[in-house]
């Protein structure tokens, strides 16, 4: 492009150092991540299905998004580091555009610009990456979106007729596909109309008139665009997903319009905040109070390597760039840096606002972190302006700089080891429940419960998994096993054993908690375990929800003759080692069996390896396979361990009266070995 050529401050070479500080602060830990949310339906939909089903279950909210998601998936298949790797790119890939779209619009400003990207790439405010499979398609919508600008931005520059209608149209396609993709990206048209006049506004000369008309002349293609997507959305599409119906959200307004408009414009101001201030200090706080000493100083390290690439070539490059050893002041660029300020504040305030008239907000907390991703565009540019216009003396700006971009790398760091638990917590439940259970009766309906912090949020993280195991054929044409989540909403269906049925994107399948199998798996290294309602044992920290509806675990619903599953590796990942959770699973299951000399070798061979449980809870197979074999020496051994734990001991001895009169020995030797009666 004749504009790039005639930029002597493009450098691409300082876009490779932004990629250097993205890979030092992304890569350590993405061999690590796995499988979150929503990728888990899309997971078993391709796995099980094939792409068609992705672009089916997408039809009801957002088709063009589906049929970029099929396609994608057929290009990387299931392994999540594809995704992983995949996600990251697109990040890149939007950075990217940024870059190349700042040095136009401040060529003179190669510091300030590099800046910029770099900030982009790092922005705190979203850290749903790991989430690749589903947030994927976000980066590609953003990437377009900012893309689309660049050659507005371009086409404006050049003055060859067949090469700015080129970059028109392009601009036109590449814009539709942002907003296409998430429908609430349609503020990178007002983006658009912001950069525009801006750069007529500064760069031309002219009346403010002729200004205003040739801003809107170069809005024009784009503003056709936006207005044929909207008829499309409004008049033709029809959402059959509340979140996204337009009939559902236009029933809001109209029923509360007063209540709405002070809603919009409140929402709208907090959600700027969140996106432009508080994104760089809140979600750091909540990720790194908890860590351990060895993971902070891993992220610390993350932020020292990130920091002296920017050292690098704020200190090193750019001076010698100049010809001498300090680092050249730039040109003010018309103020330049005020400029951003506004311009970054009016971009994040427009990119806002569609989420907030969509009836949905910003949260730092969770996934709606999501609703960022546009607006974090303006916000790097509102703070590095505020940076270079405010704070006049470099040595107090580079401190400044450099604490944003530790607190930045920190953060991805710790929210990519949290996700990396959260995935080993999940790899752990189905790789031991596929020890435990060799396959699960038809019309299984699973309720799992994972740590606190790593709480489930849908029933899909449940029955995608579950089906990805037991049922990978679905050979049945429907669900083999269900799932459920447990919370305040779903704890009286399943202590009622209530049934019903459940529709998630156009996908019917039923939920009977008569058939339920509670599955927990807690903290502290503490196996999977898998309830037996008439026979309870509970670890020590086991949820209070969990000891609620544990009665109501079917321990028959486990087909323990059956030949048994295994999960698929491309997607779990490698078995992990066969240490003492597999030998619990592997008892246990004997134990359902009532198999004692299986579970008596497993034992030995435990004990040969020397092995123990985390918790003492998991020594009951142990315990009764010694008693039901007359081995009465090591049933008191173990029975001494249960009866010195009062976390194990009360609630037993709560919920296992005394032996009636009339029980066989053993059973009588079970109970009240541990709970003697005065």
């Amino acid at each position: 492009m004749e504009i790039f050529k005639k930029s002597s401050t493009l450098k691409l070479s300082d876009f490779l150092l932004i990629v250097l500080i993205g890979l030092v602060v992304f890569l350590p830990l993405i061999a690590r991540l796995g499988y979150y949310r929503d990728d888990w339906h899309v997971a078993w939909s391709g796995y099980v299905h094939g792409p068609g089903r992705i672009w089916d279950e997408h039809k009801i909210d957002r088709p063009f998004m589906g049929l970029v998601y099929a396609a994608t998936y057929k290009v990387l298949g299931d392994a999540p580091l594809a995704w992983q790797l995949y996600a990251l790119s697109c990040r890149f890939a939007g950075a990217f555009f940024l870059f190349l779209l700042v040095r136009v619009i401040w060529p003179r400003q190669r510091a300030a610009t590099f800046l910029i990207t770099t900030f982009f790439l790092l922005y705190p405010g979203f850290l749903q990456l790991p989430t690749a499979s589903s947030y994927q398609a976000h980066l590609v919508g953003l990437a377009s979106g900012i893309f689309s600008l660049l050659l507005t931005v371009l086409w404006m520059r050049t003055e060859k007729l067949s090469l700015r209608i080129s970059l028109i149209l392009a601009a036109m396609v590449s814009g539709a596909v942002s907003y296409l993709m998430i429908e609430w990206m349609i503020g990178i048209e007002v983006v658009r109309l912001i950069l525009v006049g801006y750069l007529y506004y500064r760069d031309r000369a002219g009346s403010l008139r002729e200004k205003s008309w040739q801003t809107l002349k170069t809005w024009l293609p784009n503003l056709i665009t936006l207005a044929g997507f909207l008829y499309w959305r409004f008049f033709i599409f029809r959402s059959t997903r509340a979140a996204t119906d337009i009939g559902s959200l236009a029933a809001v307004y109209t029923r509360n319009p007063f209540v709405m408009l002070v809603r919009l414009a409140y929402e709208t101001l907090k959600g700027t905040l969140d996106a432009v201030v508080l994104a760089w200090f809140v979600p750091f706080y909540d990720l790194t109070t908890g860590l351990d000493l060895l993971t902070f100083t891993k992220a610390l390290l993350v932020a020292v390597a990130a920091l002296a690439v920017v050292f690098i070539f704020l200190k090193v490059i750019l001076p010698r760039a100049a010809g001498g050893g300090a680092q050249p002041v730039e040109e003010d660029d018309h103020n330049w840096s005020l400029h951003a300020i506004l311009i970054g504040l009016a971009v994040s305030t427009v990119a806002i606002l569609p989420v907030i008239a969509a009836n949905r907000n910003v949260e730092l907390r969770n996934t709606f972190d999501r609703y960022t991703l546009l607006a974090s565009m303006g916000a790097v540019m509102a703070v590095i302006g505020f940076l270079y216009h405010y704070i006049r003396k470099p040595v107090t700006r580079s401190l400044l700089l450099g604490a944003l971009i530790a607190l930045s790398a920190m953060t991805h760091y710790a929210n990519a080891d949290y996700f990396s638990r959260f995935w080993e917590y999940q790899r752990q439940l189905w790789w031991q429940l596929s020890w435990r259970a060799p396959d699960l009766a038809p019309e299984t309906t699973i309720v799992a419960s994972l740590p606190g912090g790593y709480r489930l949020a849908e029933g899909y993280e449940i029955w995608g998994p579950a089906n990805l195991i037991y049922d990978p054929a679905f050979s049945a044409g429907a669900l083999k096993v269900s799932g459920e989540i447990l919370n305040t909403e779903t704890l009286v269906n399943i202590q009622n054993r209530d049934r019903y049925g459940r529709t998630f994107r156009r996908f019917e399948y039923m939920l009977d908690f008569s058939r339920a199998l509670v599955v927990s798996l807690p903290s502290g290294g503490r196996c999977l375990q898998v309830y037996d309602g008439q026979d309870l044992a509970f670890p020590e920290n086991e949820d209070a929800a969990v000891r609620l509806i544990a009665a109501n675990s079917k321990i028959g619903q486990i087909q323990t003759s059956a030949p048994g599953r295994t999960p698929p590796e491309v997607i779990f990942g490698a078995e992990p080692a066969h240490g003492w959770c597999y030998i619990y699973q592997k008892a246990s299951l004997a134990r359902q069996r009532q198999d004692w000399q299986e579970v008596a070798a497993l034992a030995e061979e435990a004990a040969a390896r020397g092995l123990a449980p985390a918790d003492v809870a998991e020594w009951m197979p142990f315990y009764e396979a010694y008693a039901r074999l007359g081995m009465f020496d090591q049933a008191n051994e173990i029975g001494a361990l249960l009866r010195e734990n009062p976390y194990f001991l009360k609630p037993y001895c709560l919920s296992h009266p005394a032996a009636p009169a009339g029980q066989e020995e053993i059973s009588a030797f079970l109970i009240n070995n541990l709970c003697p009666r005065e």
